[in-house]
């Protein structure tokens, strides 16, 4: 479902435009909201959080070109990642990172 929602956001945000710096900031933002409404209680530690913080990575980015956006944004969200197993005590009691944020 989320991963459906994300692919929403960027067939949104391409359509009728070229897949720019500026079309994936937009993509990375709609996916996120995409994935808040559609999930009843979002968790933190979980894939929204490492997609949350992909989004914001790219936002900072005063870059213009596409592939250095899409760098901040995957640095952000390997940060982010490293940082699931602290936000969750199963992750943390089992030493791992969810499934769906190392899929990220």
């Amino acid at each position: 479902m989320i991963l459906s929602q994300v692919l929403r956001a960027v067939g949104e945000a391409a359509t009728f435009t070229v897949v720019d710096a500026a079309t994936y900031r937009r993509a990375l933002r709609t996916a996120v909201t995409l994935v808040d409404n559609a999930l009843s209680d979002p968790v933190e530690g979980t894939i929204i959080t490492v997609l949350r913080e992909a989004a914001a990575g790219a936002g900072r980015s005063t870059a213009t070109d596409l592939v250095e956006v899409a760098r901040a944004a995957a640095d952000s969200a390997a940060e982010a990642l490293g940082r699931t197993t602290g936000q969750l005590s199963a992750l943390r009691n089992a030493g791992v990172v969810d499934a769906g944020d190392a899929a990220c």
